[in-house]
């Protein structure tokens, strides 16, 4: 069954809804004067983004600081988010619904050079003692599985990373995940951990692993999915 950028929407209001009336949030000292403040809500009924959280992720994601690469990811999927604009994140037909993030991914051509590979992406707020060796207060960690692959390769040719803004404390940056152990013959699971403190985090996932198939190494790149996760 398909799933429609309504249900996406809808799935994300559902989650900050609840996210919003706990954190209320305050800029942390030394940000920036024209980032405005933290809004109560951040998204409307209709799972839109408000004004004031729309502007406030914005400022900051527009701001002289803000590395162009990363900026321009994370303006894509506020774009996707807001439902304007062109967020270039293709939607496979016929995927599963992801926990956390709200895209299905996938990589064609992944599972012995031929097969597609869906993702699986999930966000973990800090303190968690999964994954090992666990994630600490105020950290969050990402976990990426390729359904259907062998296990990560030992040379990767290609690479992933989520990047990441936490739009209660301006903080942001890119965290690669890598094979860390997990799920040694398959599938291919990477993962990370990002220092983002506590508030809502804004983030857009992409890249991909060279998985270790019975044809050989195979670069498997999935589209990207977004998603937005309280922490603390």
């Amino acid at each position: 069954m398909a799933i429609t950028r309504r249900t996406i929407l809808r799935r994300t209001a559902a989650a900050l809804g609840a996210a919003a009336l706990l954190t209320g949030a305050a800029p942390v000292a030394g940000a920036a004067p024209s980032v405005p403040e933290m809004p109560a809500a951040p998204f409307d009924q209709f799972g839109r983004p408000t004004p004031e959280f729309e502007a406030r992720a914005r400022a900051i994601i527009e701001s002289e600081a803000m590395p162009e690469e990363i900026g321009e990811l994370l303006g894509k999927g506020l774009d996707f988010l807001a439902g304007t604009g062109e967020p270039g994140i293709d939607i496979p037909e016929n995927g599963p619904a992801i926990s956390q993030f709200y895209l299905p991914t996938a990589a064609e051509k992944c599972i012995n050079g031929e097969g597609r590979s869906i993702g699986l992406a999930t966000a973990v707020p800090g303190p968690a003692a999964l994954p090992l060796p666990g994630i600490g207060a105020e950290q969050t960690g990402f976990i990426f599985t390729g359904l259907g692959t062998g296990g990560v390769a030992e040379e990767q040719n290609t690479e992933m990373k989520v990047h990441w803004l936490n739009v209660a404390n301006a903080k942001y940056g890119s965290t690669p995940l890598t094979y860390t152990g997990i799920n040694a013959d398959g599938p291919g699971t990477v993962n990370g951990t990002a220092d983002t403190g506590k508030g809502l985090v804004l983030a857009v996932l992409e890249g991909g692993f060279t998985a270790d198939e019975e044809v050989g190494p195979v670069d498997c790149n999935y589209t990207p999915t977004v998603a937005v996760i309280k922490v603390g």
